[in-house]
C-alpha cells in the first residue's frame, strides 16, 4: 500500500508531469528534424539562403537563356570531383546548375591533365590563354574565355602585401555576359580615346563599367586619334572620358567624318580645374547646339547633394524625354562630383532633336572657373543627348566623367546601380538601341544606408538631444513617482 501511494503521489506530482510533457516534445522535435533531414537529402530542391543570392541567378539572365536561339556549351577545365567543399568553385558549380536547365545550355567538366589535346582543340592558334580552372563558353564558332578574376571581386589584405580576399561574386555577370557575347549575331565596337590623359575600360578609371558593358553585349578598344588616318569601319561609338588637354584640328576632323557616317560620340568632361579651354572639342560641340560651361557646380539643396559636401551632388534624371523613360522606374540617386554644366545653345537648326538627361536643382550655383566670369544660381543640364536627323549621328555630352570612375563606385557602392544604369542606358541609346541587360555584383554582406544631408541633420538632432532628453525626462518621472510613494 504504501509503495502503491508512493506511486500516485509522483503521479500526482506537477512537477513531473510537466518535466515528462517537455520531455516527449523535444524528443518528438528531434526525431522529426532528423525525419525532415533525410527527406530533405533525397529531394533534389536547394534553396540559396545568401543574402546577396551568390549563388541565383536573376530575372535578366532568366529571359536571356530562354530566349536562345541558338546551343551554348559552357566547359569547366577542372575535375569537379577533387574541388574543396570550401573552394569558391564549389558556388561557381552550383550557380552553373541553375544555367544547365535552359535546353540550349550545356554545362561540362574537362580535365585537361586526363584530356591531353582539349585546350588545343578549343584554342588551335593560343589567342585565348587558356589555362586550368577556366571556363570557356562555346557557340558555333565563337569563344569567351573566363578566368578567376572576371568572376570575384578581390581586395588586396591590410596585414600583407602578398595575399588577397574575397569581397564580391561577378560570375552572373561573367557567365551571362559570355552567353550574350558568343549567341550575338553583331557586336558594337566602342573606341575609346587616349592621348588626353582619358578614363579607360582597360586600364584606369572605368574598368567596371567594361565589365557591365560587356555583359550588355559591348567590345571596346582604346584608339590614339593622333595616330589613325581614319577610325576604324567596325566603330559603333567614340567614347571621350574625362580628357584633360584639347584635341588638335586634325583629331576633330576625324570626328566630324565619323559622325556624317551616321555613327555616335559621348563626351564625359569633369570641371577638372584646370586652364583648359577646350576651344577645338567646344567648336565640335557647338555644331550640335551644345557647349561646356566654364563652372563648377554647388548644390545648395540639401536634398541634391552628399551630407558635407556640396560640391558631391545628386543630379536628377530629366524625366520629360524618352531616353530616359526606361530607367526611370529603378533610377535612385548617382553620385557626381566636379561636375560642370552643359548649356544648349540659342541656334535654330530643325535638324537637330535636342533632349535633356540630367537636371541640377533650382537653387544650384555654377561658380566660375574663368578669370573673368561670374557665378549664376539656377538650374543647370548637367548632360544633354543630340540627334543629327539629317545623317541619324548621335551624340551625348555629360558634364560629369566621375560619376562612373571607379574609385567612387568602390567608395559609394549604394549609387553604383543608378549610375551604372544611366551610362549603359546613354550607350545603348548611341547604338540605337533600347534594350539592357544590368546585372549586379553580389557583394559579400555589404549593407548601406542612403542619407542626404537633412536626413543626417536630423538624425544628429535625434541622436545628439530628442533621445537623451527623452530619456532624461523619463527617469526625472520615475525618480519623482518613487519619492512619493
Amino acid at each position: 500500500m504504501k509503495k502503491e501511494s508512493v506511486f500516485k503521489k509522483l503521479l500526482a506530482n506537477r512537477r513531473l508531469r510537466y518535466g515528462s510533457s517537455a520531455i516527449v516534445i523535444m524528443a518528438s522535435v528531434v526525431v522529426l528534424f532528423i525525419v525532415l533531414n533525410l527527406i530533405g537529402g533525397l529531394v533534389p530542391f536547394q534553396w540559396d539562403l545568401t543574402p546577396e543570392g551568390r549563388y541565383s541567378i536573376g530575372e535578366q539572365t532568366e529571359e536571356i537563356l530562354e530566349a536562345l536561339d541558338k546551343d551554348v556549351t559552357i566547359y569547366g577545365l577542372f575535375d569537379p570531383t577533387k574541388v574543396e567543399s570550401s573552394s569558391e568553385y564549389i558556388g561557381l558549380m552550383d550557380l552553373l546548375e541553375k544555367y544547365d536547365r535552359y535546353e540550349r545550355v550545356n554545362v561540362e567538366y574537362v580535365d585537361p591533365s586526363k584530356n591531353l589535346g582539349f585546350i588545343s582543340n578549343l584554342d588551335p592558334d593560343q589567342i585565348l590563354n587558356i589555362g586550368l580552372k577556366d571556363f570557356v563558353v562555346v557557340s558555333g564558332n565563337t569563344k569567351k574565355v573566363i578566368k578567376y578574376y572576371d568572376m570575384f571581386v578581390s581586395m588586396a589584405s591590410e596585414y600583407s602585401s602578398f595575399s588577397s580576399f574575397d569581397v564580391g561574386s561577378k560570375a552572373e555577370m561573367a557567365f551571362t555576359s559570355a552567353v550574350f557575347y558568343a549567341t550575338r549575331d553583331e557586336v558594337p565596337k566602342i573606341y575609346l580615346t587616349t592621348g588626353h590623359g582619358e578614363y579607360d575600360f582597360v586600364d584606369s578609371g572605368y574598368i567596371t563599367v567594361g565589365e557591365v558593358i560587356s555583359v550588355n553585349g559591348f567590345d571596346y578598344e582604346k584608339i590614339d586619334l593622333e595616330l589613325q588616318p581614319s577610325i576604324p569601319d567596325d566603330a559603333s561609338i567614340i567614347l571621350i572620358a574625362n580628357p584633360t588637354s584639347d584635341f588638335s584640328e586634325e583629331e576633330i576632323s576625324l570626328l566630324s567624318g565619323f559622325m556624317e557616317k551616321g555613327n555616335s560620340i559621348m563626351v564625359a568632361l569633369d570641371s577638372n580645374d584646370s586652364p583648359e579651354e577646350y576651344k577645338n572639342l567646344q567648336g565640335f560641340l557647338a555644331g550640335y547646339n551644345l557647349e561646356y560651361g566654364y563652372d563648377k557646380i554647388r548644390e545648395t539643396n540639401d536634398n541634391y547633394h552628399i551630407s558635407g559636401n556640396q560640391y558631391m551632388i545628386f543630379p536628377g534624371l530629366y524625366t520629360k524625354t524618352l531616353l530616359n523613360n526606361n530607367i526611370k522606374d529603378v533610377f535612385t540617386k548617382m553620385l557626381a562630383d566636379n561636375v560642370r554644366s552643359v548649356a544648349v545653345l540659342r541656334k535654330t537648326n530643325s535638324f537637330l532633336e535636342i533632349n535633356p538627361l540630367l537636371i541640377t536643382s533650382e537653387s544650384a550655383v555654377a561658380e566660375s572657373t574663368a578669370s573673368a566670369g561670374s557665378n549664376q544660381i539656377g538650374a543647370k543640364f548637367l548632360g544633354v543627348a543630340v540627334e543629327d536627323l539629317r545623317f541619324g549621328s548621335r551624340i551625348i555630352a555629360l558634364g560629369t566623367a566621375d560619376f562612373v570612375q571607379d574609385q567612387r563606385l568602390i567608395y559609394y557602392k549604394q549609387y553604383e546601380e543608378s549610375a551604372i544604369r544611366f551610362m549603359l542606358n546613354s550607350l545603348k541609346w548611341l547604338e540605337g538601341d533600347t534594350d539592357d541587360i544590368f546585372i549586379e555584383t553580389k557583394d559579400y554582406f555589404i549593407n548601406l544606408v542612403d542619407v542626404t544631408a537633412r536626413q543626417a541633420n536630423t538624425v544628429s538632432i535625434l541622436v545628439i538631444y530628442v533621445m537623451p532628453g527623452i530619456i532624461l525626462l523619463a527617469g526625472l518621472a520615475v525618480y519623482l513617482r518613487r519619492r512619493n510613494l
